[in-house]
Order: C-alpha cells, then structure tokens, then sequence
C-alpha cells in the first residue's frame, strides 16, 4: 500500500478567496430569488412540485 503525503500545499491567494467570497453571495442571491417566486405561487401548485409553504419559508427545497 502507497501513502500520499500532501506536503506541497499551496497557500490561498487572496484572489481565490475573493472569487470564492463572490460566488457565494450569487449563490444566496439565486436561491433569494428562487424562495420569492416559489411564495408567488399557490398551495396546490407547490404540493404538486413537491413542497409546502413551510419548505420554502425555510430555505428546504
């Protein structure tokens, strides 16, 4: 059996950070969007994709 040692790391440059950082808040800004259409829609249209109020209302979908 071979062991791999991970001695050769690289340090985060401060660009992948800011990448990284800017990704993020596209990501909570689409999954806003996405929470503000779903409440747009009704009961029944929400139980037919799956979800409840309450799943949206909290971030679960």
């Amino acid at each position: 059996m071979t062991a791999t040692i991970l001695t050769a790391r690289t340090d985060a440059s401060a660009l992948s950070f800011l990448r990284d950082a800017v990704k993020g808040m596209r990501r909570v800004r689409e999954r806003s969007a996405a929470r503000a259409m779903l409440l747009g829609l009704d009961e029944r249209m929400l139980t037919d994709i799956g979800l409840t109020r309450n799943d949206v209302l909290n971030g679960r979908f």
